[in-house]
């Protein structure tokens, strides 16, 4: 027997106070989902900094990386910020040079962007510029071409963070990660400002930096 249509109105209501309740003082305030979507910005709770990573990736990082490690990354943003709170150094390589001013204008004396357009050799070779590395992220364009470069500039105990790495278009790069003897990580669910599942991955062999 269907239910009433008051009912059904009343339990609609109900639905969306519990929904507005955990966005206010549940776990989604907490990690900052909803104050990420309304400023368009990824923050945390308190409204600090957090890198564009999956949720479940942003945890793991945070209890794991050590204050010694090198970062390069492809895509500069928050997470350049983020990192340069936590680690040694952090060298990113950005294509947009609206975007590349933004990120510069308040930048940590530990870190560092360089400029180049995406079609360039430069853009993909960037990377060599700074190894050994022990942290490489790849979130920028030209992706798969990265992925291979990246191999030969990581230190020995070096690490790999990809994001969006559940793209089909991904796949050939991180095979070839695979075929190095990488293995990975999956750290599945939503972005901050987003609320599609997406993944970000940790590649890594024995004895890196992540210690896993």
């Amino acid at each position: 027997m269907p239910l009433p249509t008051r009912l059904r109105q009343a339990l609609r209501r109900v639905s969306a106070l519990d929904a507005l309740h955990m966005a206010r003082s549940g776990y989604l305030a907490e990690i900052g989902w909803p104050r990420s979507r309304h400023d368009g910005r990824p923050v945390d709770g308190g409204g600090r900094t957090i890198p564009w990573f999956t949720y479940p990736a942003i945890d793991f990082l945070s209890d794991r990386l050590p204050p010694d490690a090198t970062v390069f990354e492809w895509g500069a943003g928050a997470s350049t910020r983020w990192f340069a709170e936590r680690v040694a150094t952090v060298r990113s390589c950005e294509h947009d040079a609206g975007w590349h001013a933004t990120v510069t204008d308040s930048l940590a004396t530990n870190a560092s962007v360089a400029l180049h357009p995406v079609d360039s050799d430069g853009y993909v070779n960037e990377i060599a510029r700074h190894g050994p590395l022990d942290i490489v992220v790849i979130d920028g364009r030209r992706r798969n071409e990265c992925a291979a470069a990246t191999v030969e500039a990581l230190s020995e105990r070096g690490v790999i963070i990809w994001d969006n790495s559940e793209r089909e278009s991904y796949r050939p790069g991180l095979q070839l990660l695979a075929d190095q003897g990488f293995r990975r990580i999956d750290f599945t669910g939503p972005h901050p400002c987003v609320s599609a599942r997406g993944a970000t991955s940790v590649c890594y062999r024995d004895g890196n930096c992540l210690g896993i």
